[in-house]
């Protein structure tokens, strides 16, 4: 497991390891190229359980890896919704 504090990056590496492009992992998880690049470079966030259980699936990652995923992605999302001052059920309505 790799101690990183930033989803984005999280991503990024996972994906690499996978020997996966940004197109692969977009196609696996049923969205964009562009709305998956935003998530790695920390522009947009994955909200809905389903689409961080496919993503966690495209990236092959291990139990530990898979824990500590979910913990980044609710870390990130948080942090976001905080900056944004926007009520949550907003966001809610709004997620991938």
């Amino acid at each position: 497991m790799v101690n990183s504090t930033d989803f984005g990056s999280f991503l990024k590496l996972y994906r690499r390891l996978a020997e996966l492009t940004v197109n692969d992992v977009s196609q696996k998880i049923g969205i964009s190229m562009a709305y998956y690049s935003d998530i790695e470079n920390s522009r947009r966030y994955i909200t809905k359980r389903k689409s961080l259980e496919k993503l966690a699936a495209a990236l092959q990652l291990s139990d530990k890896d898979t824990v500590f995923f979910f913990h980044l992605a609710e870390k990130s999302h948080a942090a976001a919704v905080a900056e944004l001052e926007i009520p949550e059920y907003l966001i809610e309505q709004q997620a991938v």
